[in-house]
């Protein structure tokens, strides 16, 4: 959300998972608190233990559970030689992907594992420079993003089909380790974990831009400013979905978009003039996250421990990457209306000038710490950013209406309208704190570089 985690995690200590272990369709049992205690005995497929919230989340199909459960096993055992699926647990988070923990048991050793299933509209072709980033951090020794697991065919993900027979693809990785403690709206991370996130997004930026010289020729990067297109189109588009959702019913978003939208429009409509397309092609490109808030990350000991959610990754602006996560650790959630979205200087401060420091150059033939011309940018990448997320909220919430789930528009009505008043508010003061924000960005580099 950004966007409430579109895409489903490797996430082991939030939220409620469905529990289960693989075998032939069997009784209804009550699920342990801990579902390593699940006895993991008998054939190798078995459905596992229901909870009243799994029901739920299935809408009380145990029979389509069971199948789709069956269905991940077979995924498994066929593509990876991981050794004999013992054990899964459906992630129930996320509104994209199918994310599952898988339990194999090899030669004695049981070994859990992460796998994703992705929607059916990601294509081939979207997801491989995913894995070529994943595959070069591997490479690159970078210990804090998944590890492939290699399929049985040599690839780094399994094609196959699901029951309504489209093509799905399926990649497995290692879990990471470390702490779940935040999301996109909870980001009052202590000073020292932010300063790790700075850091290690810049060694991230480093180490990925190597992929451009590697693998990804000049013929390939962007010819044409993406987000620039993209923040123009979802400008056109967002007064049509309010409309919209204002014809259902009396929903508290439409109300906060009726009346915060024509100001934020006003400044958004600003941003080509100072930003225009030549000026941001000009701009360092890499495979940027795309996506990182304090939800995609883990954490130990004060530092960043696991980095993951790599769906969005694209070869964009490096500028726009940090403008959108300077939003991200930035704001300010808070009851207060007049406080609300406010840019927090001196947290802005922190992380920029962790992500400035010399020292996180981990290979000196990539990228380096952001430049003058990209530290001049930075208010408008953020204010791009904030854009497009404010039309994921308001783009959601209209599709739902358009396919007839009123049910869930009401249940998140209170949640997309406290996100989007936020977002709203964010795109002000970052307008009116420009000059602020530029000057501490221009001084965090040259603080830490000399």
């Amino acid at each position: 959300m950004q966007k409430p985690d579109p895409q489903g995690s490797l996430r082991a200590d939030r939220d409620r998972r469905n529990t289960t272990v693989p075998e032939e369709a069997g009784p209804v049992r009550s699920s342990p608190e801990d579902p390593h205690d699940v006895g993991l005995g008998g054939p190798a497929r078995t459905i596992a233990p229901i909870t009243q919230a799994t029901l739920s989340t299935a809408g009380g199909d145990f029979r389509g559970l069971a199948l789709e459960l069956a269905w991940v096993a077979d995924v498994v055992n066929q593509n990876w030689s991981v050794g004999r699926v013992v054990g899964i647990e459906k992630i129930t988070r996320g509104v994209a992907n199918d994310s599952f923990f898988i339990d194999a048991e090899k030669d004695g050793a049981r070994e859990r594992y992460f796998l994703r299933i992705y929607a059916a509209e990601k294509k081939e072709w979207w997801l491989q420079l995913e894995h070529d980033v994943l595959t070069h951090l591997t490479r690159h020794n970078f210990q804090i993003t998944p590890v492939l697991i290699t399929c049985s065919n040599g690839g780094t993900y399994a094609s196959t089909r699901d029951a309504k027979h489209q093509q799905r693809f399926a990649m497995l990785t290692n879990l990471l380790t470390g702490e779940d403690k935040y999301a996109h709206e909870k980001n009052d991370l202590p000073y020292s974990e932010l300063e790790s996130v700075g850091k290690v997004f810049a060694r991230y930026h480093n180490l990925v831009s190597l992929l451009i010289s590697e693998r990804y020729s000049p013929a390939k990067e962007p010819t044409e400013a993406r987000m620039l297109r993209k923040l123009r189109r979802r400008v056109e588009e967002i007064p049509g979905l309010i409309a919209e959702i204002r014809g259902h019913s009396e929903f508290e978003v439409a109300k906060v978009a009726e009346k915060m939208w024509p100001s934020v429009k006003n400044m958004l409509a600003e941003i080509p003039k100072r930003l225009p397309p030549s000026r941001y092609l000009g701009l360092p490109h890499l495979p940027i996250h795309h996506d990182l808030h304090p939800g995609n990350m883990l954490f130990s000991h004060g530092e960043v421990s696991g980095l993951f959610d790599f769906d969005y990754v694209k070869v964009d602006a490096r500028a726009y990457d940090v403008g959108l996560a300077a939003v991200f650790f930035g704001t300010r959630w808070v009851d207060d209306p007049n406080l609300d979205g406010q840019i927090d200087k001196a947290r802005f401060a922190r992380f920029i000038s962790a992500y400035q420091h010399p020292a996180n150059m981990l290979n000196p033939d990539g990228l380096a710490y952001m430049q003058p011309a990209e530290i001049d940018v930075l208010p408008e990448m953020m204010q791009i950013g904030n854009g497009i997320l404010i039309y994921w909220f308001i783009n959601d919430f209209a599709q739902r209406l358009r396919a007839g789930d009123v049910t869930s528009a009401l249940n998140l009505d209170q949640e997309y309208s406290r996100c989007l008043r936020h977002r709203m508010a964010t795109s002000l003061f970052i307008e009116g704190d420009r000059p602020e924000l530029l000057a501490i960005a221009r001084e965090a580099r040259l603080t830490s570089t000399g």
